[in-house]
């Protein structure tokens, strides 16, 4: 059994479960998103803050980005920044 498993992973299974593992992460991601919006829904937060997203360059000349965040004030008493 772990010889058929070595096998088709030396063939067209490492693709296979690499783009299960990203659909999987993607899918995550959307319900994280979604669960979210309920909450925010829910507890009738609203943006208080928010900071744009920035490149940033460092000393060796390479580029990032960072992404910006919302701040939110909530119904129970809480702020949440994403």
């Amino acid at each position: 059994m772990i010889d058929g498993l070595i096998d088709f992973l030396d063939g067209p299974g490492a693709l296979i479960l690499v783009l299960l593992i990203v659909v999987g992460l993607f899918y995550l991601a959307f319900k994280e998103e979604q669960g979210w919006e309920a909450f925010v829904d829910h507890h009738h937060c609203r943006v208080i803050r928010e900071t744009a997203g920035q490149t940033i360059v460092t000393s060796d000349g390479k580029t990032g980005y960072v992404s910006g965040t919302k701040t939110w004030a909530c119904d129970d008493g809480k702020e949440y920044t994403r």
